[in-house]
């Protein structure tokens, strides 16, 4: 019985959204948050969503996505290095930086955004993911609590710390923070995941 990894609010080079599930235990393809609107999706796929099927004749090739990626790189690198204190150029360079895997860097400019506003959860639950990523659990459950320290029972905060006690071997302590979020709003959509969670860990093991 696999682990859902984390529920978060991302950002992407592809497609810009706020909350995401990723169905997969491991560290996959996931991504990081935006300030944007509101979506979910399951696939880990960095270029999935785009609309834009194998068989469409106007899909871009692979060469093509690549130096579009390169150069979407190197726009927001600059555009960031021209403008090192503007938190938005952080914002959109650390997430491109996710995307190229390059965790450690993109954590030092979440850094920099969370010494301007320390409470952006936005930013804190991007870096859950990364640490998470990194197989940093400590990390990761030190981060959600300081989410939780300023916004009490958030509810993706507070999902993510059932992952968080479901990985370190506590699935009663998961069972209780999940049945809470369901309680406290059950016909939310992550009321209803968290509800699917104390299902799944209330199954017979097979």
């Amino acid at each position: 019985m696999k682990i859902k990894p984390l529920y978060i609010y991302l950002i992407g080079f592809v497609f810009f959204v706020a909350a995401v599930i990723f169905f997969s235990s491991k560290s996959s393809e996931s991504k990081m948050p935006n300030d944007a609107a509101h979506s979910h999706a399951s696939s880990d796929n960095p270029h999935s969503g785009m609309g834009m099927g194998q068989d469409d004749p106007n899909a871009p090739s692979k060469d093509n996505v690549s130096e579009k990626y390169k150069q979407e790189f190197e726009r927001r690198k600059s555009e960031y290095e021209k403008n090192p204190n503007d938190t938005l150029k952080m914002r959109e360079y650390a997430e491109i930086l996710y995307q190229s895997h390059k965790y450690n860097p993109a954590l030092d400019l979440l850094e920099k955004i969370l010494k301007v506003n320390p409470n952006r959860k936005d930013v804190l639950l991007a870096e859950t993911v990364i640490y998470d990523i990194q197989g940093d659990v400590t990390k990761a459950e030190e981060v959600t609590n300081k989410i939780l320290s300023f916004r009490k029972n958030d509810p993706e905060a507070s999902f993510n710390l059932g992952i968080i006690m479901e990985k370190k071997g506590d699935k009663e302590k998961a069972k209780q923070i999940w049945n809470d979020i369901y309680k406290r709003s059950p016909e939310s959509a992550i009321g209803k995941m968290a509800k699917d969670q104390v299902d799944r860990l209330n199954e017979p093991s097979k």
